[in-house]
């Protein structure tokens, strides 16, 4: 980082992490269904780490509707 900003970014510390992720940054893949994978995966992991499914057991879920 550079010097220039440490004022700006003591003022705006939550920013210092995203600029310092710019560069190795990609853009998300083009592919029609790609929403739809992302809210299958993200639903996964609320119902895992909430304790109502196993990780397995919530990722065979999504991999199952992902297959509809």
């Amino acid at each position: 980082m550079t010097p220039l900003l440490d004022d700006w970014y003591a003022k705006n510390p939550q920013l210092r992490a995203a600029h310092a992720q710019i560069g190795r940054a990609v853009p998300r893949p083009t592919t029609p269904e790609y929403a739809a994978w992302t809210a299958l995966i993200e639903d996964a992991i609320t119902q895992a780490t909430t304790g109502k499914l196993g990780a397995r057991a919530a990722l065979d879920a999504a991999q199952a509707r992902a297959e509809r």
